[in-house]
This record gives C-alpha cells, sequence and structure tokens, in this order.
C-alpha cells in the first residue's frame, strides 16, 4: 500500500545541528529584516526540485497513463511556484565543501542553529497554506505516494533529490505560500523569524582577520543582538 506524505518525509532528531552558509550581504539583510529568505522551489537550480518528471521516462507515448502523468506534472511544476524553501546543511561540524560552495571559502558567515531552533523560530505561519520540514531523502527512485494525500506527489518530491546531491546533507523547511503573486519579482519571499530562538552560534569563514568577530558582535549590538562569534576551526594551526 502506497504511504501518506508525512510517512515519507524523513525526520531527525530536534537537536540535529545545523548551518547556514551566506555570504555578508545576506547576512546582514538576515539581521536588519529579522527574517529568512525562502526561495521558489523552481529556482534551487536542480530541474527536477519538486517535479515527478522521472514518472514519465520509459511510458508508451500517447498512453493514457503518460497523459495522466503529463497532467500531473503540469500541476505540480505550478506548484513549485508556491512552494518557497529554506535549506540548511546538517553536519555537527562546519564543512569545507559548504564554505567554499555557499561562502566562498575566505569570506562570509555560517549560522549555526538546530532543527528545533529553526521550527521554534518561524513564529508566524497565517500567510501559508502549509508548513513541512524534514532531512532530504536522497534516491533515484521517486516515492510511491497514496493518490488521495493532500498534495500527491509534489510534497515528497520537494523532500527527495537525486544521489548526486548526497555530499548536502540537507535539512529543509518547505511553506506553501497562499498568494503568488509578487514571489517571481524576487524569487521567494522574507519570512520572519525569531533570531534569538534560531541562531546558536555565528562562524567567521576561514582565513578571515582576526578583527573580523569583534566588527561582527559590534554590528548585533546594534540590533540588540548578542550571539557567540567563533573563528573557523579551520584556521587553526600546528606549532611545530
Amino acid at each position: 500500500m502506497p504511504s501518506t506524505t508525512l510517512d515519507l518525509i524523513r525526520q531527525v532528531p530536534p537537536d540535529t545541528k545545523i548551518w547556514r552558509y551566506m555570504d555578508y550581504d545576506k547576512f546582514v539583510s538576515l539581521i536588519n529584516r529579522r527574517a529568512l529568505f525562502f526561495a521558489q522551489a523552481k529556482r534551487l537550480g536542480d530541474p527536477y526540485e519538486g517535479s515527478m518528471y522521472r514518472k514519465l521516462k520509459g511510458l508508451p507515448e500517447n498512453s493514457d497513463l503518460e497523459k495522466t502523468l503529463k497532467t500531473a506534472y503540469s500541476a505540480i511544476n505550478g506548484w513549485r511556484s508556491y512552494a518557497v524553501v529554506s535549506c540548511w546543511h546538517m553536519n555537527p561540524f562546519e564543512s569545507v565543501s559548504m564554505w567554499k560552495l555557499y561562502a566562498g571559502q575566505h569570506r562570509g558567515i555560517a549560522i549555526q542553529s538546530t532543527v528545533e531552533r529553526l521550527r521554534n523560530s518561524l513564529t508566524d505561519n497565517s500567510p501559508f497554506m502549509r508548513v513541512l520540514s524534514g532531512a532530504i531523502t536522497y534516491s533515484d527512485e521517486e516515492p510511491d505516494v497514496e493518490p488521495g494525500s493532500s498534495y500527491g506527489g509534489t510534497e515528497v518530491s520537494l523532500f527527495t533529490k537525486r544521489p548526486e546531491y548526497s555530499s548536502e546533507q540537507e535539512f529543509r523547511v518547505v511553506l506553501y505560500v497562499r498568494e503568488f503573486h509578487g514571489l517571481d519579482s524576487v524569487g521567494g519571499c522574507f519570512v520572519a523569524s525569531s533570531l534569538e530562538t534560531l541562531i546558536e552560534s555565528i562562524y567567521i569563514a576561514p582565513t578571515q582577520a582576526s578583527y573580523i568577530p569583534e566588527l561582527i558582535q559590534e554590528f548585533l549590538r546594534t540590533y540588540a543582538l548578542d550571539f557567540p562569534v567563533h573563528k573557523s576551526r579551520l584556521d587553526g594551526h600546528v606549532e611545530l
């Protein structure tokens, strides 16, 4: 028997450590707005993101099943405009590859949080029809979702990626917005977040000048915020 949507979204312990790597401009925006940016699913860079396209491969052309799935695929792609996503990296430690990919190894900021903190920081769900969160499952197989489940396969597809992306070890929050208008102009939306709840620590990218942590702390104090600011562990050296 097919599983329901929520059965197929992989959950992790609430104290799982998660990271968001970003450049300084995005960090300033986060603090100034007190809001996380959620990108439209269709803007995340993977054409399979949130789609069920793979189910169409290998089907007889113009068969009833192909026509049915093409109709569903079009509808699901439509939902990719309404679904907005915040992506985080699960890891007990900093990640060299994440620094390089999202912040530049020698610049930028990493926000360290936990799954529970992230969920609890999103205090106002009123603009959203549905809020889902969970860890990505990396697989070539699309999940077999019960047809009657609320949004069908689109929800689970937003929590399933191809194995080639497995190094991301991603945890994400997915929101379905009530109004699509205006999302396309910025590629997503800003969602109010309690930063005091969200942020556990802040890390500075490797090889930054020694005075940068104090500058970041001074910047935070202008917003009445006070978080531990650490230099990257990758800056350590061995004395011979």
